[in-house]
């Protein structure tokens, strides 16, 4: 199959373990949640690419997290969001709870040029690595945008 999302255990025998299997393109990338018991990941299992959570330690069903398009989820430190990328260069979060599920999507923020790359920071800002339209391969890297932007 097409990118399943496997696992390696560190205890006992050391040999890959399937996580997600399926037919359709899976795990371009995935996540663990904060406390490991949950993995954020993509698939394409709804005909486009999507968000998915699923818990790690027991078995259980996929939740879908993204009501469209969603690509690079990524945990906020504390557990309680996942973020993703969106169309157009947006960055968008769900509120996250293991009893409840998800939130709808809001938007957190959008940039004018593709972003190849990006990660939360303990204090929930974002490092940014974009390469503007025309001009690969120079990569600018923003940390604490929320000052930079609050400053202008």
């Amino acid at each position: 199959t097409d990118g399943d999302l496997m696992f390696i255990p560190l205890s006992g025998p050391q040999q890959p373990a399937v996580f997600v299997k399926t037919p359709l393109r899976d795990g371009g990338t995935a996540q663990f949640s904060p406390d490991g018991r949950w993995v954020a990941y993509t698939s394409n299992e709804s005909g486009k690419t999507q968000i998915y959570v699923k818990t790690f330690a027991r078995p259980g069903s996929s939740r879908q997290v993204s009501p469209e398009q969603g690509f690079e989820p990524r945990w906020s430190p504390d557990g309680k969001r996942i973020y993703y990328f969106a169309d157009d260069n947006r960055i968008m979060a769900v509120s996250f709870d293991d009893a409840t599920g998800t939130s709808e999507p809001s938007l957190v923020t959008e940039f004018p040029d593709p972003v190849s790359l990006y990660g939360v920071r303990p204090d929930e800002s974002f490092a940014v690595v974009f390469t503007p339209a025309g001009k690969w391969p120079r990569n600018r890297v923003i940390s604490d945008w929320h000052r930079l932007l609050k400053e202008k």
